[in-house]
């Protein structure tokens, strides 16, 4: 089965699920009229990789002022956890759900709030995501460069769940763009080339949180929970794939 194949049974699968059960599932604990469901992320920007991505879902509900932020992600998590017994493992702002067929599924409550989304951070805090923003500001440079960059981060992916590699999808593209932006890589160079100096863009910068290319987020990090270790836990991995482009780099020419 091919991914387009793939992409489309997952899908068609969340959608079945989410007509008899996600919804129904919060009914009477919040309002069912007012909650909807959004699918952002990979599977939207073209870098899903079936049997390997997450599918991202926001479960966007009218805002409780009888609730803490902290309140509510709990009661949220309770009702995934006991009236549908899902598999949950908690990863903030989300809850990862291991039990759906051919893909893994992030559900992540939220509050729409203006051009953003209110979720719940690991201090039991509001803070703001804009994901239909930077999905607009990456396809509007994809387009423009002939799809270069879904080309480049597909291949990164791959890398990252072949090694089983705990950084953000987010923070990686995030790291393209931001090469794409300054000129560091060049969308008429060959793709390897292009690869070569991605990760060598990684190593230099030690894995450390970036500036946001909307700038709406105070800065993007590599993973949710950063360490003094972080960096090293992958360094070797990010030289090995430098070496590799190095070497077909070189072929080509």
């Amino acid at each position: 089965m091919n991914q387009l194949s793939k992409k489309k049974n997952v899908l068609d699968e969340f959608n079945k699920l989410k007509k008899e059960k996600v919804l129904r599932l919060f009914m009477p604990d919040f309002r069912p009229s007012s909650l909807k469901t959004q699918i952002i992320g990979s599977i939207n920007d073209g870098t899903f990789i079936a049997g390997s991505s997450d599918l991202d879902v926001l479960l966007i509900f009218e805002y409780c002022e009888r609730l803490t932020p902290e309140q509510f992600y709990d009661k949220v998590h309770y009702l995934l956890e006991t009236k549908y017994s899902f598999n949950l493992r908690i990863s903030h702002p989300g809850f990862i759900v291991h039990d759906f067929n051919d893909a893994i599924i992030e559900f992540t409550p939220c509050i729409a709030d203006k051009d953003g989304y209110k979720v719940v951070n690991k201090k039991g805090d509001w803070f703001t995501i804009y994901p239909q923003l930077h999905y607009d500001h990456f396809k509007e440079l994809n387009d423009l460069i002939g799809q270069r960059l879904t080309r480049i981060l597909r291949k990164v992916k791959k890398w990252k769940y072949r090694n089983k590699i705990q950084i953000s999808s987010f923070y990686l593209q995030v790291q393209l763009v931001q090469l794409f932006e300054t000129g560091k890589l060049d969308s008429s160079a060959n793709l390897n080339t292009d690869l070569l100096i991605f990760y060598s863009s990684l190593l230099q910068s030690k894995l450390e949180c970036l500036e946001d290319p909307i700038e709406r987020l105070e800065q993007v990090c590599p993973s949710m929970e950063p360490d003094t270790t972080f960096f090293d836990q992958y360094k070797q991995d990010i030289i090995n794939q430098i070496n590799y482009y190095h070497e077909r780099k070189d072929a080509s020419n």
